[in-house]
């Protein structure tokens, strides 16, 4: 299923992960398959190399849920994302080919998405904006910290957004959020992108940084920034 997936946009008419137009392309009978098979051979190789390196009583379980409702998913001790901000990557539009092969339900997708483009570049009195974007920081930050033991880390790696013409410095808003409901900033890393890995959509601009905010569930300690 996972080489099924990536394969799907390549060998669609969909122009590629970060555009969502039609372009045709120079595909042959059995191209596709050959790709799947390739696909396949190195997920296959890869699953065997990453279970050489962890304990085999490992196990894993994969929680389907809107995290703005709050599910119980029990303590962790670790947290490592990259939560969808506004204007950065429209996840429900560059995927909905793969979700339609995939039979998932796109339209719900759509409607959950956090920092969706289409929410936040919406011209009606009802458009999102960044305190829409706060508020659901606020949200899963006061979840985590009940879901986080103590003096355990949750790291975000976020970068700017720009909402009506405005730049958004949503690595500070995730901090000022992070410390109203009780966390540690720890540190505040700039991460340098290459040009060709991240977008913006070309009409408002592009990603050429990021940030990864380490947070601490615990009593006060040194904030830093690099």
């Amino acid at each position: 299923m996972v080489a099924f997936s990536a394969i799907i946009v390549t060998v669609s008419r969909q122009d590629s992960d970060t555009r969502y137009v039609r372009r045709e392309k120079n595909i042959e009978p059995g191209d596709t398959l050959k790709l799947f098979s390739r696909t396949l051979t190195q997920a296959s190789q890869c699953a065997l190399e990453f279970s050489r390196e962890i304990d085999s009583k490992l196990t894993t379980q994969v929680y389907e849920a809107n995290i703005l409702d709050g599910p119980e998913i029990g303590p962790v001790d670790l947290v490592i994302c990259s939560p969808p901000y506004p204007n950065a990557y429209s996840y429900h539009l560059y995927h909905r080919t793969r979700m339609l092969w995939l039979e998932m339900d796109q339209p719900k997708f759509k409607r959950q998405e956090i920092g969706s483009h289409r929410k936040y570049s919406s011209k009606s009195i009802n458009a999102a904006t960044v305190e829409t974007f706060q508020a659901e920081l606020q949200t899963i930050l006061t979840w985590l910290k009940c879901q986080l033991r103590p003096n355990r880390h949750a790291c975000f790696v976020i970068g700017d957004s720009i909402i009506k013409g405005e730049t958004i410095k949503n690595d500070e808003l995730l901090s000022e959020v992070a410390a109203a409901v009780g966390f540690q900033v720890e540190a505040n890393i700039n991460r340098q992108l290459q040009a060709t890995k991240k977008y913006f959509n070309p009409k408002i601009g592009k990603i050429r940084d990021e940030h990864i905010v380490v947070l601490r569930n615990g009593e006060a300690g040194n904030n830093g920034r690099a």
